[in-house]
């Protein structure tokens, strides 16, 4: 196998069938030398850096056929774990399919709207997931963000229809309008150039003293925000200002059982903030280009550390 050199790697322009993107510290796709194989790029080179898809193009179902057919696989496994939970945990196919009106963000309202914000991230993280997947593995990318987006979306529906046979859910459509919320988020920052390197959506998660550790349903732990990356404007790119970032969030107290039980307060707090872009952070330093750093750039661009930044509100 020939020897892959970093040095002279290309970052390829976006189009039909390449790689594409701007040469940030993570979000660009590696391709090999004139002479190396693929194989000769490292696992963090092939599978972690985002990829950059082509702007929106001409889009057909024989395209969302064709892009869904190189992700079953992952389309399959994340489907399965709403799959396992409804059947075991909440009660799937134990009454008729039913409706249930279930509001917004009143103080009225069972889980102070956490639930929402809830559904619109695993939207949005589906669709992601299954739109890099598709940038990773289908000859034809132009319109993977519109397909990603529509698979992340049809999980969520499923498990929406999955809640109409419940008798504790129902089918939401406050539910819905989140997870299209979601989905379409993700749409807009993968096809709209640069977004991506301006707008994170991230879930902050620290177990609460009312459960154990469970990120998807311990609403009393959960933080959810957008962050504005002042290091993917090019006023800040060469300043100091790149490491920092621009928070609004969102969270609630007193939500899940338990902690109502110990009567706690329950409360809505919507936040402001100013943090550290850690992603710029990793990538700056030695340890940006390698599996490890890559593997943590993508996660920090959907988790907030806590106390990695200051707010108006504090938990």
């Amino acid at each position: 196998m020939p020897a892959f050199d970093l040095a002279v790697a290309t970052v390829e322009h976006a189009g039909k069938g390449d790689f594409g993107g701007s040469a940030s510290a993570f979000d660009m796709a590696i391709a090999p030398a004139a002479g190396a194989p693929d194989s000769a790029l490292s696992f963090g080179n092939k599978y972690l850096r985002r990829i950059t898809v082509p702007e929106l193009g001409p889009y057909s179902a024989r395209t969302f056929v064709h892009q869904a057919r190189s992700v079953p696989i992952e389309f399959s496994l994340l489907a399965a774990y709403p799959l396992f939970q409804g059947l075991n945990k909440w009660n799937w196919g134990k009454s008729d399919f039913h409706f249930s009106d279930e509001g917004w963000f009143g103080k009225d309202t069972k889980y102070l709207g956490m639930d929402k914000l809830g559904h619109a991230f695993g939207a949005y993280l589906y669709a992601d997931f299954l739109t890099q997947r598709i940038a990773q593995k289908s000859d034809d990318r132009v319109g993977a963000a519109v397909t990603g987006s529509l698979m992340g979306l049809a999980i969520q529906l499923g498990v929406e229809i999955g809640d109409g046979f419940s008798p504790d859910q129902g089918f939401s459509p406050q539910d819905m309008v989140f997870n299209s919320l979601g989905a379409g988020f993700s749409l807009l920052r993968n096809a709209v150039p640069g977004l991506a390197e301006k707008v994170d959506f991230r879930i902050e998660y620290w177990d609460s003293d009312y459960s154990t550790f469970d990120p998807t349903a311990d609403y009393d732990g959960q933080k959810y925000l957008l962050a504005l990356k002042l290091g993917g404007f090019e006023e800040f790119e060469d300043t100091p200002l790149r490491f920092f970032e621009l928070h609004a969030g969102y969270f609630a107290r007193g939500v899940i059982d338990k902690a109502v039980a110990k009567g706690v307060k329950r409360r809505r707090e919507p936040y402001v903030g100013i943090g550290f872009n850690l992603r710029q952070l990793i990538g700056e330093s030695p340890a940006g280009g390698t599996t490890p750093g890559l593997f943590a750039s993508r996660f920090l661009e959907y988790y907030q550390p806590p106390y990695s930044y200051v707010a108006t509100e504090q938990n």
